[in-house]
């Protein structure tokens, strides 16, 4: 079910939208597959621009790099957290810019670690 309501608020999955968007149950999204680089020796990523999951290459890789497919219009807001496994004694922290989320590690995490993304705009 979509509504559109007459003071311009659009409903999905529900018939009374109380925001501009205002969608009940879950959003999932597809689209190209984005890219990871400098994240050790054959790293490897599941997912879109949106969300995914980072498996990290060998070598103590202390940051990895997810190009966008599409570019965003301007640096999205991206969360991280461990996927999957303990990542060891290691912070993380995210870096954005319209093209690309840098996920910066503060030490090697173990190896193989898996790390999941969830980016907006």
């Amino acid at each position: 079910r979509i509504r559109i309501a007459s003071g311009g608020n659009v409903g999905i999955g529900t018939t009374t939208p109380g925001a501009v968007l205002d969608v009940h149950g879950h959003i999932a999204n597809s689209g190209a597959a984005a890219s990871v680089g400098t994240c050790g020796t054959s790293p490897a990523i599941t997912g879109n621009d949106t969300r995914g999951v980072v498996t990290l290459g060998t070598g103590s890789p202390t940051a990895c790099t997810v190009t966008f497919a599409s570019a965003y219009g301007t640096a999205p807001y991206c969360v991280i957290t461990p996927y999957g496994g303990n990542p060891g004694a290691v912070q993380w922290w995210v870096t954005t810019s319209t093209t690309t989320l840098v996920m910066n590690f503060s030490a090697t995490p173990t190896a193989s670690q898996q790390f999941q993304y969830q980016c907006m705009q």
